[in-house]
């Protein structure tokens, strides 16, 4: 009987990813067994997991803080915290007064000392530190934030009340106070720190 070449030999049929039947699978979970893609597999300490399994690999407290801090990022009220201070520097470029020093573009800016700046000042700053706590919601960022909106409500405030001599407001401190109010309230009700991640490596001694 001629001898069938290797070539020839019947293949066994390619494993399958379970969550995706239409990948091939390129291991299985060290935990349950289950086929992965190679979007599924997670490489942890030298073996491969899926993502339903990392959970009990890593530790409940690191596998909750990563869903907060993506749900922190993208929800609503961070961004509206975001556009608020957007706001609030918009209103900074407009016109402060109606006469004199401030009534045109980027009235709010000047050479002078003026309460104005300091609302400009704040605005800029408070944008920045709201932009970097989207990637994380760290409690630092999130003090800058809330801190540069209360001095820009409190700088438009004085802005209005104490403007140059013979120039009373117009737009521009009304925007930008409108800017800060949002992102102070918005700042102290819907955007919270996450906290510090715990160690979850195994045999890590807990302190008593």
């Amino acid at each position: 009987m001629r001898p069938v070449p290797p070539d020839e030999l019947p293949r066994p049929p390619e494993e399958r990813c379970v969550q995706h039947p239409h990948r091939v699978s390129v291991a299985r979970c060290e935990n349950c067994g289950r086929t992965l893609c190679i979007a599924c597999a997670v490489p942890v300490r030298n073996a491969v997991y899926g993502a339903e399994c990392l959970p009990g690999i890593l530790g409940d407290d690191v596998a909750s803080q990563s869903a907060t801090a993506t749900q922190a990022v993208a929800s609503p009220g961070a961004m509206a915290v975001t556009a608020a201070f957007a706001i609030a520097v918009l209103g900074t470029t407009l016109p402060w007064t109606r006469f004199q020093e401030g009534s045109g573009p980027f009235g709010a800016w000047g050479l002078s000392p003026r309460w104005s700046m300091l609302a400009a000042i704040a605005s800029v700053c408070g944008l920045i530190a709201s932009l970097l706590a989207w990637r994380e919601m760290r409690p630092a960022l999130i003090i800058a934030a809330r801190i540069s909106a209360i001095v820009v409500v409190v700088g438009t405030i004085l802005a209005i009340a104490r403007p140059p001599a013979f120039a009373p407001p117009w737009l521009g401190p009304w925007v930008t106070l409108a800017g800060g109010v949002a992102a102070t309230a918005l700042g102290y009700g819907v955007v919270r720190p996450t906290a510090p991640a715990r160690s979850s490596e195994p045999g890590h001694a807990r302190s008593t």
